[in-house]
Protein backbone atom coordinates (compact mmCIF):
# COMPACT_ATOMS: atom_id res chain seq x y z
CA UNK A 1 0.00 0.00 0.00
CA UNK A 2 1.35 3.46 -0.86
CA UNK A 3 0.38 5.96 1.82
CA UNK A 4 2.27 8.83 0.14
CA UNK A 5 4.58 9.30 3.12
CA UNK A 6 7.87 8.17 1.59
CA UNK A 7 10.76 10.43 2.54
CA UNK A 8 9.11 11.74 5.71
CA UNK A 9 10.52 11.39 9.23
CA UNK A 10 8.45 9.92 12.06
CA UNK A 11 8.99 9.96 15.80
CA UNK A 12 7.49 6.78 17.23
CA UNK A 13 7.31 6.88 21.01
CA UNK A 14 7.67 3.69 23.06
CA UNK A 15 8.82 1.77 20.00
CA UNK A 16 11.41 -0.49 21.58
CA UNK A 17 8.93 -3.39 21.74
CA UNK A 18 5.38 -4.48 21.00
CA UNK A 19 2.89 -2.32 19.16
CA UNK A 20 5.23 0.69 18.98
CA UNK A 21 7.90 -1.44 17.32
CA UNK A 22 5.34 -2.85 14.87
CA UNK A 23 4.20 0.67 13.96
CA UNK A 24 7.80 1.81 13.43
CA UNK A 25 8.49 -1.16 11.14
CA UNK A 26 5.31 -0.49 9.16
CA UNK A 27 6.24 3.17 8.68
CA UNK A 28 9.75 2.20 7.60
CA UNK A 29 8.32 -0.18 5.00
CA UNK A 30 6.50 2.86 3.57
CA UNK A 31 9.81 4.69 3.13
CA UNK A 32 9.68 6.76 6.31
CA UNK A 33 12.87 7.38 8.30
CA UNK A 34 11.95 6.42 11.87
CA UNK A 35 13.19 7.69 15.22
CA UNK A 36 12.47 4.98 17.78
CA UNK A 37 12.29 5.86 21.48
CA UNK A 38 12.25 3.91 24.70
CA UNK A 39 14.02 3.45 28.01
CA UNK A 40 16.08 0.39 27.15
CA UNK A 41 18.87 1.01 24.64
CA UNK A 42 19.32 -2.70 23.91
CA UNK A 43 15.64 -3.04 22.95
CA UNK A 44 15.91 0.11 20.82
CA UNK A 45 18.91 -1.28 18.97
CA UNK A 46 16.93 -4.44 18.28
CA UNK A 47 14.09 -2.34 16.84
CA UNK A 48 16.57 -0.49 14.62
CA UNK A 49 18.01 -3.78 13.36
CA UNK A 50 14.54 -5.15 12.57
CA UNK A 51 13.68 -1.96 10.70
CA UNK A 52 16.91 -2.14 8.71
CA UNK A 53 16.24 -5.81 7.93
CA UNK A 54 12.86 -4.73 6.54
CA UNK A 55 14.63 -2.27 4.23
CA UNK A 56 14.01 0.83 6.32
CA UNK A 57 16.09 3.48 8.02
CA UNK A 58 15.93 4.20 11.76
CA UNK A 59 17.84 5.68 14.66
CA UNK A 60 17.39 5.11 18.39
CA UNK A 61 16.72 7.77 21.01
CA UNK A 62 16.85 6.52 24.58
CA UNK A 63 14.30 8.44 26.59
CA UNK A 64 11.81 7.87 29.40
CA UNK A 65 8.38 9.33 28.63
CA UNK A 66 7.99 10.36 32.26
CA UNK A 67 10.76 12.95 31.72
CA UNK A 68 8.52 15.48 29.97
CA UNK A 69 11.12 18.25 30.37
CA UNK A 70 13.22 16.68 27.59
CA UNK A 71 10.50 16.72 24.93
CA UNK A 72 11.81 19.80 23.12
CA UNK A 73 15.33 18.39 22.92
CA UNK A 74 14.04 15.07 21.67
CA UNK A 75 11.99 16.68 18.92
CA UNK A 76 14.99 18.82 17.93
CA UNK A 77 17.11 15.68 17.52
CA UNK A 78 14.54 14.18 15.20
Amino acid sequence: MDLGIQGKVALVMASSRGLGRAMAISLAKEGVKVAVTGRNLEDLQQSVELIKAAGGEAFPLQWDLSDIAKVDGLVSQV
